[in-house]
């Protein structure tokens, strides 16, 4: 098993914490992480200020399961030295695995809101990983009713780098909020990126079928002579279609007998 070691100079060159740190690795080689924790722990006691040393004992921590305290430590580290982007990036990926974890398998809204909260930490931690912030959208998603806050994490996402599950996530959020031009748009996008992706697919067809329902119901308005209802149905059918000539066609003709009926 490969060790990322967090050593400071100053550290290094102190006979007795080296040698804590020897003591620590191993008791990692012989799998034993509690005497290595104990370790780090009476090493963190000689130096309280090293960041180092709470990033080794966050690793620790991790190996034996114990995410939360873990993230306190890597958390600890990170206030000690707020400009190394290892040890974001760690404490932002170590947060993300937990928030997954709350956010699996129909989970409660305790439990929701717990997986966001932890989202936000490793976002404020590293803000660069177009993952934390798709994620973050996901769980807005489940859990607000503000889908604009959906959309500002979802479309950060895409600004960071371009991947099709976000373009999906983002044309539900829009389909969610009545806005089918820029749905349309981003299942268009995923498309391109994927024509064969079984969610794409599926939310085009979706789209269709919203289309022909609406172009149903302004076709039903122009045989009860409602010119001015069909031009608003055809118009959203449209929206939510504006590939489809057939519907252009139904609004000039709803457009023009209403202006022969007047």
């Amino acid at each position: 098993m490969s060790v990322t070691w967090h050593v400071d100079e100053q550290i290094a060159a102190n006979t007795n914490v080296a040698d804590l740190i020897q003591e620590a690795l191993r008791f990692h080689q012989l799998g034993e992480f509690d005497a290595e924790l104990l370790v780090f722990s009476r090493a963190i006691f000689l130096f309280p200020h090293d960041a180092g040393l709470y990033a080794n004992r966050g690793e620790v921590y991790v190996r034996l399961r114990d995410i939360a305290s873990a993230l306190s430590n890597f958390k600890r580290s990170i206030a000690l030295r707020p400009s190394d982007i290892a040890l974001r990036r760690r404490y932002a990926a170590l947060a993300n695995t937990a928030a997954l974890s709350h956010l699996c398998n129909k989970p409660s809204l305790v439990e929701r809101a717990r997986g966001q909260t932890l989202l936000n930490g490793a976002i404020d931690a590293y803000a660069a990983d177009h993952v934390l912030w798709l994620n973050l959208g996901v769980a807005r998603a489940s859990l607000s009713s503000d889908e604009q806050l959906v959309v500002d994490a979802l479309k950060r996402s895409l600004d960071l780098q371009e991947s099709v599950v976000a373009h999906v996530a983002l044309c539900k959020a829009y389909l969610r909020n009545s806005q089918e031009v820029r749905a349309y748009r981003e299942v268009e996008t995923a498309l391109k990126l994927a024509p064969f992706d079984k969610d794409c697919i599926a939310l085009r067809e979706t789209l269709s079928a919203q289309a022909m329902a609406l172009r149903h119901e302004g076709i039903k308005c122009i045989f009860n002579s409602r010119f001015d209802q069909a031009i608003g149905f055809f118009s959203r059918a449209i929206q939510c279609n504006p590939s489809a000539a057939r519907l252009r066609i139904d609004r000039y003709r709803a457009i023009a007998l209403l202006s022969h009926a007047e």
